[in-house]
């Protein structure tokens, strides 16, 4: 058996090592590249390659990212890619349309919100008029980025006037505002549940830090093992078949009027998770993904 695994940067990360690692122990054949490597053709003999090997033969793919800023160009490549080796196929974990759904935080909360989900009122618009009636229609928001993760570029506002400003800057850089009403957070915690299949493998309380809001782990928050209730563990499996992810990384807070789903990360990072539950994901993500490689 080969597997390949896919990562964007100089080197492979933490938890592609992770996963590189659980393939040595099983005595797995590992092949790990950068997205920008693979070469794809259409009417030769091999169909995905290197300059140096070919890659038909491999029996499944871990992706673990197609790049954090793309042109336009690089983006249709880079997915196409990836959805051309399924229709070969060749199993790609996670698959590339529901990796796609959760990277873009618009699309993801709309698809969860036509299937009943709980989720924040969220306002995406260019228009900087809109936007500023919608803070003072909703007070206290937090502005996002459409595309980030580990709660980096997140900002919390409550007055629309300074809300304006920074709004005003984001489009001035040609970026998309995405405005979502800021869900109190009941004992300055919210939930990460990691979920692969049909369980939720592992979950954690995150706490934000003191003089913060955030309760990312990147961000300083302090964490400890939850373990959750049925009606939350449904919830975190329901929304990652829902995105079509094989895995993910779900972040619930708990609300006045009942849990929101705030996002569902489809590349989660695990080690704040694995320090805290002691729960490795890597292994049940490989075994997973070796059960779709035998379907």
């Amino acid at each position: 058996m080969k597997i390949l695994i896919v990562y964007e940067g100089k080197k492979p990360n933490w938890a592609c090592m992770e996963l590189i690692n659980e393939l040595k122990v099983r005595k797995i054949t590992t092949i790990v590249l950068p997205v920008t490597k693979i070469t794809a053709a259409i009417n030769f003999e091999k169909s995905f390659f290197t300059s140096k090997l070919a890659l038909d033969d491999i029996d499944g793919v871990l992706l673990r990212s197609i790049g954090l800023v793309l042109t336009d160009d690089q983006f249709m490549h880079r997915t196409s890619l990836f959805k051309h080796m399924e229709k070969s196929g060749i199993p790609v974990m996670n698959p590339i349309d529901g990796l796609r759904k959760a990277r873009d935080k618009y699309i993801s909360l709309y698809i969860l919100s036509k299937h009943k989900i709980p989720v924040p009122q969220t306002i995406v618009t260019e228009d900087l008029a809109t936007a500023y009636q919608a803070v003072a229609k909703l007070r206290t928001v937090v502005i996002k980025p459409l595309i980030g993760s580990r709660g980096f570029g997140l900002v919390k506002v409550e007055d629309p006037d300074v809300a304006f400003r920074i709004m005003k800057t984001i489009l001035s850089f040609g970026q998309t505002l995405y405005i979502q009403e800021y869900i109190p957070k009941k004992n300055d915690r919210d939930i990460r549940a990691f979920v692969v299949g049909d369980s939720v493998i592992a979950s954690m309380y995150r706490y934000a830090p003191a003089n913060s809001w955030k309760t990312n782990v990147a961000q300083g928050a302090k964490t400890e093992p939850c373990k959750l209730s049925d009606e939350l563990t449904e919830l975190a499996v329901k929304v990652t078949k829902i995105l079509n992810l094989w895995y993910s990384g779900v972040d619930i807070v708990e609300g006045e009027n009942g849990p929101f789903v705030l996002e569902v990360n489809g590349a989660p990072d695990w080690r704040g998770l694995k320090e805290t539950t002691g729960i490795n994901p890597a292994s049940f993500i490989i075994d997973y993904l070796m059960d779709k490689v035998k379907k």
